[in-house]
C-alpha cells in the first residue's frame, strides 16, 4: 500500500488490474523522443505483437510508439510476420524463410525460424543506414529470443553489390533460449559463443551453430537473387583459389608459402600444411580440423640456423573477422614451440624440417571454415 501511494505521489497512474513496469528517471535532459524510438528499434517485435504496451510521459505529455513511421524497420516486420507463418518461401516475391537446424539428421535439435525480404521495389531505399542514434538496418537480420526483444543487428556477411538490398529476422527456439541468454553480455547486445557462461551449458557449440546457419541462409539467398553475370576466362582460375582457401567436410590440398605475414620475398623459411577433417563418435553432425605444419629452410638459400616466429588460425565461416576455432590439441618438435593459441616459434636447422601436429575444437559439418598459416618474422645468423 504504501509503494502505491509512493507511487501515485510520483504521478505513476496504472489501472487496477495492470501489470506492468514504471521506470522514474528525475532531472534529466533525456529527450523522451528519443527514448521512444529506442523503444521501437529494440523493442518493436513485442510491441508488434501487441505483447507489450510502452509509452513514455515527459512532464504530462505522452510518448507512444509508432511502429508505422519507422520505415527503416518495415522490412523487418514483413520478415517477422513471415518468420512465424508455417511453410517456407525459396526466393517469390524476394522473400526467403525457413527453419535452421543442428545436430545429427535423425534427430536434430531446432535453432530457429529465420526469414529474409529483399527490398526488389526499392521501398527501403534511403533508410537503414544508422547514425549515432540508431543501429544500421539495412542487409540486416535482427536476432530475436523469448522476451521478444532485439539483441542486436547481425551484418557480419558481403553480398554481391548489385543484389537488392534485404531486411531479415532470426527467431530462436524456446529451448535455445537459455543458451543465447548465457552467451550475452550484461548489456544483452550480442550472441557470443565464447562467453565464458557457456563453459558448463550442454550442447554449447549450438550458439556457433546460429551465427553460422544464418551467414549460410543469408549468402545462399543472396546468390539467388544476384544477377546473373557471364563467366569469363579467368573465372574458373578464381573460383579454385577461392575454394582452396576454404575447407569444409573433405580432405583438404597442401598450400606452402612463406605466410601472409612475412613481406620478405628473400624468407628462408618454407610453411606448407596437410589437412583433414575427423568426424565426432558422439555427434556425426561433428566434425574437427586435424592435420600437420611442415616448417623448413629453403635449401638453395643456403641459410644457417633461423629463428622464427608464426602462427595458425583456423576460421569459423572464413574471413579473418569471424570467429576463430580454438585449438584441442597442438604438438610441437625438435625445439620448435607450438602452443595452443597458434603461436608458433624456434629456431629451424639446414636440412632438419620439423612436423607439427594439431586438432581443433568440434565444429558444426556444415560449417564453411578457412585456415591460415603465417611466418611472422624469421632472422638467420651467419651461413
Amino acid at each position: 500500500e504504501e509503494a502505491e501511494d509512493l507511487a501515485a505521489i510520483l504521478g505513476f497512474e496504472r489501472d487496477t488490474y495492470e501489470a506492468g513496469t514504471s521506470i522514474l528517471v528525475i532531472d534529466t535532459n533525456v529527450d523522451p523522443n528519443q527514448v521512444r524510438k529506442g523503444l521501437e528499434t529494440w523493442w518493436w517485435p513485442r510491441i508488434h505483437s501487441r505483447k507489450l504496451d510502452a509509452r513514455v510521459i515527459d512532464e504530462g505529455e505522452v510518448f507512444h510508439p509508432n511502429l508505422a513511421g519507422r520505415q527503416d524497420l518495415a522490412g523487418f516486420i514483413q520478415a517477422y510476420g513471415a518468420a512465424t507463418k508455417p511453410g517456407e518461401s525459396d526466393g517469390e516475391d524476394g522473400l526467403f524463410t525457413g527453419d535452421l537446424k543442428t545436430g545429427p539428421a535423425n534427430n536434430p535439435r531446432i535453432l530457429g525460424d529465420i526469414a529474409l525480404v529483399f527490398d526488389t521495389a526499392g521501398a527501403y531505399e534511403g533508410h537503414g543506414d544508422g547514425d549515432a542514434e540508431t543501429p544500421k538496418t539495412r542487409d540486416t537480420v535482427a536476432l530475436i529470443r523469448g522476451p521478444g526483444m532485439v539483441v542486436n543487428y547481425h551484418h557480419k556477411w558481403s553480398t554481391h553489390p548489385d543484389t537488392p538490398s534485404f531486411r531479415g529476422c532470426f527467431i530462436a527456439d524456446p529451448e535455445m533460449d537459455g543458451k543465447l541468454r548465457a552467451s550475452e553480455p550484461p548489456d544483452h547486445s550480442n550472441w557470443d559463443p565464447r562467453a565464458k557462461r557457456l563453459e558448463y551449458v550442454k550442447n554449447k557449440t549450438d550458439v556457433y551453430s546460429v551465427i553460422a546457419k544464418i551467414k549460410s541462409f543469408v549468402q545462399t539467398a543472396s546468390n539467388k537473387m544476384a544477377p546473373d553475370v557471364a563467366e569469363d576466362e579467368s573465372g574458373s582460375s578464381n573460383i579454385g583459389r577461392a575454394m582452396a582457401a576454404i575447407f569444409g567436410t573433405g580432405t583438404w590440398g597442401r598450400a606452402s608459402g612463406a605466410g601472409d605475414g612475412d613481406d620478405s620475398e628473400e624468407s628462408p623459411v618454407i610453411l606448407s600444411y596437410d589437412v583433414h577433417t575427423e568426424p565426432d563418435n558422439a555427434d556425426p553432425a561433428k566434425v574437427r580440423a586435424a592435420g600437420t605444419i611442415d616448417i623448413e629452410l629453403k635449401p638453395e638459400l643456403d641459410a644457417a640456423e633461423t629463428e622464427f616466429e608464426g602462427d595458425v588460425k583456423i576460421f569459423v565461416n572464413g574471413g579473418g573477422n569471424d570467429e576463430i576455432l580454438g585449438f584441442r590439441d597442438v604438438k610441437g618438435m625438435n625445439g620448435v614451440h607450438f602452443d595452443m593459441r597458434g603461436e608458433i616459434s624456434g629456431v629451424l636447422r639446414p636440412g632438419d624440417p620439423v612436423t607439427l601436429t594439431f586438432s581443433s575444437e568440434l565444429y558444426d559439418s556444415e560449417w564453411t571454415v578457412s585456415m591460415k598459416a603465417n611466418v611472422l618474422s624469421s632472422r638467420s645468423g651467419p651461413a
